[in-house]
């Protein structure tokens, strides 16, 4: 049938840890609804009923292959495992404070046992989270780091915690699916700490970590992030589309191009990112919302405009419509009325309510710009000088 019950936590804004019978997994995207591509070229597509913890699975494509004839692989299930008699005493406290769940527990047997410390700090960090301890939790990850040598070859992490499927959101749209083991975890850590804008100590771990495509895309992430525009452009060097992190990386460097004033090399790069209409559809409009910005840093507003149609013909809720619409000032009808419909009036009610202006653009309070835009509660990073857009923080 394809339907499951979960139980899922927040772990921090845009970051969230489910449970399931098959293991742990984290993901970042949009609530709601997931599209994975597995390595083997199937794609998934996940719905679900937000705050009830039911969804629903589907295969959009099968994976790829040159037989045409379905392979149905199962899994036995994992049997549970826990002490013998023959057990060493902090296995067998371990394996109480894991049963007992409770944050004491586990900070119990992290002082006790050196030999828990891996294991029980990764649980303290889960049991922190869902108690919304962030900061406590984002500690309990690093004391893991520390001995990040040792997680793999960690006796109770193989045995309580190893065999646990584990997928983690390494940048928007693109989720990847992953044993839970060193990697892992600093993955997952990285994500933790950009989530908490600590940005240059995310890229330190992630540069750690063994060389994969999937550690390439988290590292462009973070570069982006940190605007450190040549990392982004050597990083994805050479890359072909081939699947949506390589359309996402592809993206990343066009951005790196447009910021550094390369604008005709960051259209090629775009070009190829988006030659493929198969790709998942937040990544495509990413890159169609980063080629309006392109086209407008040329002061080209007509091509801008056509990227902006194009989002809105398939989500005319994308959030980063607005801000481009009101920095291009459209005056096309069929544009700005599914603008006001989708936004200005939402805003408007919003604001209301707390005395706040409209989203829009506004003579820039810095001083430094003509204008800056305010999204409905703070200014942002967002400025415009002769209708050309650039990121400028506060």
């Amino acid at each position: 049938m394809g339907f499951r019950v979960r139980k899922s936590i927040k772990i921090m804004p845009g970051v969230r840890m489910t449970f399931s019978p098959s293991g742990v997994s984290t993901s970042i995207g949009v609530r709601g609804a997931r599209v994975t591509r597995g390595a083997n070229g199937r794609i998934t597509r996940t719905i679900g009923i937000p705050g009830s913890g039911i969804s629903h699975t589907s295969t959009i494509r099968p994976a790829s292959g040159r037989s045409t004839r379905r392979t149905v692989q199962t899994y036995a299930p994992v049997p549970p495992v826990g002490p013998n008699l023959f057990s060493p005493s902090y296995e067998k406290d371990f394996h109480k404070a894991k049963r007992l769940d409770t944050i004491q527990e586990y900070q119990r047997v992290i002082t006790l046992y050196p030999e828990a410390r891996i294991s029980g700090s990764f649980l303290l960090a889960l049991k922190l989270v869902e108690e919304k301890q962030y900061p406590l939790a984002l500690q309990a990850l690093e004391n893991i780091w520390t001995v990040n040598d040792k997680i793999d070859s960690d006796p109770l992490f193989r045995k309580y915690l190893g065999l646990k499927g584990f997928e983690v959101g390494i940048a928007e749209g693109v989720v990847a699916a992953l044993n839970l083991n060193r990697d892992a975890i600093g993955l997952l850590l990285a994500e933790t700490l950009q989530s908490q804008n600590q940005l240059e100590r995310a890229i330190e771990v992630v540069e750690d970590l063994y060389p994969t495509q999937t550690t390439a895309l988290s590292l462009a992430d973070l570069y982006v992030s940190a605007k450190r525009w040549s990392d982004v452009i050597e990083i994805s060097n050479g890359i072909l589309n081939v699947d949506d992190a390589t359309c996402l990386l592809l993206i990343y460097r066009g951005i790196a191009f447009r910021e550094t004033g390369y604008l005709d090399a960051a259209k090629e790069s775009f070009k190829e990112a988006l030659k493929s209409k198969k790709r998942a559809m937040v990544v495509r409009h990413r890159g169609h919302a980063e080629r309006a910005l392109t086209y407008m840093a040329e002061g080209k507003s007509g091509y801008a405009l056509k990227e902006v149609e194009k989002i809105m013909a398939e989500n005319p809720e994308d959030e980063g419509v607005k801000l481009i619409l009101s920095a291009l000032k459209v005056e096309s009808p069929k544009i700005q009325n599914l603008a006001n419909n989708e936004y200005t009036n939402e805003s408007t009610s919003n604001t209301e309510e707390v005395g706040l202006p409209d989203a829009d653009w506004y003579p820039d309070p810095m001083n430094t710009d003509e204008l800056r835009f305010w999204n409905g509660t703070e200014w942002t990073e967002y400025v415009s000088n002769d209708g050309v857009v650039e990121e400028k923080p506060l």
